[in-house]
C-alpha cells in the first residue's frame, strides 16, 4: 500500500486563483439520530438526519480574494469554489501530479473576517455553504488526480484608516467582522438542502490605537469611514497599490484606555457599519 500525504494548496473563485492560503477546512456537518424507547438503554435506530456541508480557507492574498469575492459575498452558481491540497512528494517537496481538489458549484461563499496587525500581513477568512442541486446530488465533486493551478499572491498591511472624519494615528490592529449570516434549506425531510440565501447582514470594525486622544467622541460619531491597506513589495519595503474598504458606521469606544505591565497603552475603537437602505453596507476597492 504506497503511503500519501496531501497538505494545502491553492484556492479558486471562479476564475480567479489564491495564493497565500494559510488554512483550509471542510466539514459534512452531518447529524446523526439515536434514540432509546420503551424503556431500553441502546437505541435500536441509527438513522442520518440531516447534512449542512462547509467549506473554508484563510489567505493573505486580500486583493485577489475580494476581487473574486467581495464584502457581499457571491453564489456559488456564478464563481465555483475549488480547494486545492497539494500532494507531497516523498524525498522531496512537492509531487507534480496526484493533487486533491474539492469543488462546490452550488451555495453561497461570503467572506467572514478581514484582521490585520502592526508589521503583520493582513488576512481574510472565507466561508462556503455548498448545497444539493437535487438532495441527490453531492453538495461537492472530490477529485485525487487534479493539477494545482499558479497563483501569483501580493501581501497587505495596515496603512490608514479614518472614521467620522477622523484619522486613527498609531494603528496597532484592524479587524472587520463582515456579519453575513447565511442559512440552507430544504424540505420533504431530504438529508440535503437544496438553497442557500443571506438572511442578515451586520458587519463590525474594531480598531485599537496607541495614540491617547486619537478618538474623544465619548457618545460616539456617525460618519464615513476608509480603511486601507498597503502593498508590500518583493525585495523592498512598500509597493504601489491599495486595497480599500469604506462606507457608512456609527464608531464608538470600546475601551478609552488600557495597559498591561510594561507595554504601551490603546484605546479600542468599535464601528457598527450602518446601511442606507440602497448601497451595499461597505465597498471594496483594488488599485
Amino acid at each position: 500500500m504506497t503511503f500519501i500525504l496531501h497538505t494545502s494548496g491553492p484556492v479558486t473563485i471562479g476564475v480567479t486563483t489564491l495564493g497565500g492560503i494559510t488554512s483550509i477546512n471542510s466539514a459534512l456537518g452531518s447529524q446523526v439520530k439515536e434514540e432509546a424507547t420503551s424503556g431500553e438503554v441502546m437505541a435500536r435506530v441509527t438513522a442520518l438526519m440531516s447534512q449542512k456541508p462547509s467549506m473554508g480557507f484563510t489567505t493573505e492574498d486580500i486583493k485577489a480574494a475580494l476581487g473574486a469575492c467581495g464584502p457581499m459575498g457571491v453564489s456559488l452558481a456564478t464563481k465555483s469554489l475549488v480547494l486545492y491540497g497539494s500532494k507531497l512528494l516523498s524525498g522531496g517537496r512537492l509531487d507534480t501530479s496526484g493533487h486533491v481538489s474539492l469543488t462546490a458549484p452550488l451555495g453561497v461563499l461570503v467572506p467572514q473576517q478581514l484582521s490585520c496587525s502592526h508589521q503583520g500581513n493582513a488576512t481574510i477568512s472565507y466561508q462556503a455553504h455548498p448545497i444539493s442541486a437535487d438532495d441527490t446530488s453531492d453538495p461537492w465533486t472530490l477529485s485525487t488526480g487534479a493539477s494545482l493551478p499558479t497563483p501569483a499572491p501580493s501581501l497587505w498591511t495596515l496603512f490608514t484608516a479614518t472614521i467620522g472624519g477622523v484619522v486613527i494615528d498609531q494603528q496597532t490592529q484592524v479587524k472587520i467582522d463582515f456579519g453575513l449570516k447565511v442559512v440552507t434549506e430544504g424540505s420533504s425531510s431530504n438529508i440535503r438542502d437544496q438553497i442557500a440565501t443571506i438572511r442578515s447582514i451586520a458587519p463590525k470594525i474594531s480598531l485599537t490605537s496607541s495614540k491617547q486622544g486619537s478618538f474623544l467622541a465619548y457618545l460616539g460619531v456617525q460618519g464615513a469611514f476608509s480603511i486601507v491597506l498597503r502593498k508590500r513589495k518583493q525585495g523592498g519595503t512598500f509597493d504601489t497599490g491599495s486595497v480599500t474598504l469604506s462606507g457608512s458606521a456609527y464608531a464608538f469606544q470600546e475601551t478609552p484606555f488600557s495597559a498591561s505591565g510594561q507595554g504601551a497603552a490603546t484605546i479600542q475603537l468599535q464601528a457598527n457599519v450602518t446601511w442606507d437602505g440602497t448601497n451595499d453596507p461597505i465597498t471594496y476597492v483594488g488599485a
